[in-house]
């Protein structure tokens, strides 16, 4: 029997997929409402066009301008919101960056001072087809190493990130674990 521990890859230890998906999905919908006002925006050079062919009726005119003044402060309170969402976002980014910085300065001191980790490779981790394709399709293909038996290892000096939080740390012997 192969040597280490099998799991499936559901999240990476820093940030779970739903949090990630949560933020993309929040990204997306800023994007969105950029698309609207972008169009608001169109739509209102088609009406100051339009404002200056009526030029000579000044009723109608003052009824288009009013109308376009009414849009304007629409689209800056539009504006308003995306740049307090956007600052939101920002500060999440933030805390997923801290977090992840985090996490990789402690997964290659691990990586480097674990005595389960031989030739740059796990040996705790066992890794199916799915989980391996999900690191390789991060981390790059080198990320993972093997497939025989669907058997895969991870290349801890490309995902060093699985070492920060493996319950499976063993210190090498001898070794400096400072």
């Amino acid at each position: 029997m192969a040597e280490g521990f099998e799991a499936p890859l559901t999240q990476f230890p820093w940030v779970s997929r739903e949090e990630v998906a949560k933020v993309r999905g929040e990204i997306a919908s800023v994007m969105d409402e950029l698309r609207r006002v972008r169009e608001g925006l169109k739509g209102l050079e088609e009406r100051v066009s339009r404002a200056e062919s009526l030029s000579k009726d000044a009723s109608a005119l003052k009824g288009e301008v009013n109308a376009i003044g009414n849009t304007l402060n629409d689209l800056r309170n539009r504006v308003r919101g995306l740049e307090e969402r956007v600052s939101t976002l920002q500060g999440k980014v933030l805390k997923l960056e801290g977090t992840a910085e985090l996490a990789l300065m402690v997964g290659k001191w691990k990586s480097e001072t674990c005595s389960k980790c031989k030739a740059e490779l796990c040996t705790a981790w066992r890794l199916g087809k799915d989980a391996a394709g999900t690191l390789a399709k991060r981390f790059g293909q080198d990320a993972v190493v093997g497939g025989d038996k669907d058997l895969w290892r991870v290349r801890v000096s490309k995902v060093p990130y699985l070492c920060a939080l493996c319950p499976l740390y063993e210190p090498r012997a001898g070794g400096s674990s400072e």
